[in-house]
């Protein structure tokens, strides 16, 4: 950290504490997803854009075709903007 003028100082990782958090959860067509909570944006982001896509026929458009790109371009477009707007850490920000 000294070297790379990094920020955090051994008394930080002292005194450091994890939080444990209830972790995401969501069923997707056949299949059970868990996956990490606030604050990282991962496993929202994740539901979000698999829930956006499960009424499509994804597997009908094939992989790499324009039409699949342009449904995953829009979906995470989306998913991204919602998450600049509405997330962040709750222990620091109201999460709407």
């Amino acid at each position: 950290m000294n070297r790379g003028n990094g920020i955090i100082s051994l008394d930080d990782l002292k005194q450091y504490s994890v939080k444990e958090r209830k972790a995401i959860e969501f069923d997707y067509k056949d299949y059970h997803i868990v996956s990490m909570p606030l604050p990282s944006s991962g496993g929202i982001l994740l539901q979000q854009m698999m829930k956006m896509i499960e009424p499509m026929n994804i597997a009908g458009m094939r992989f790499q075709t324009p039409e699949s790109v342009q449904l995953m371009t829009e979906v995470e477009r989306r998913a991204y903007a919602d998450r600049a707007e509405f997330l962040g850490d709750p222990d620091f920000v109201k999460v709407r």
